[in-house]
């Protein structure tokens, strides 16, 4: 499944564009993505995924370029919260 290419060195909208336009042939499928209308339609393209098996959304900032590590431009949205870690010590 494909969702953007860090090589462009684009705006996300500007590669979901370009990759739109590339034969993928057998070596992948490109991801669907929508433009956020509001917060009902967030929550309810989120309802729609889960129950197609999904963990949740990933919502970018259109106008971002991609980056390689977390950023502000990036934000996973699921319906429940979950400890990916456990602080045993500071």
């Amino acid at each position: 499944m494909i969702f953007d290419s860090p090589g462009f060195g684009a705006a996300v909208e500007e590669v979901y564009e370009s990759l739109k336009d590339v034969s993928l042939g057998d070596n992948g499928q490109l991801v669907e993505q929508d433009i956020v209308l509001n917060t009902n339609h967030v929550l309810k393209r989120l309802d729609e995924v889960v129950s197609l098996g999904a963990e949740g959304l990933m919502l970018r900032n259109p106008s971002s370029v991609w980056e390689d590590r977390r950023s502000h431009n990036l934000l996973k949205v699921k319906p429940f919260c979950d400890a990916e870690a456990t602080v045993v010590g500071i």
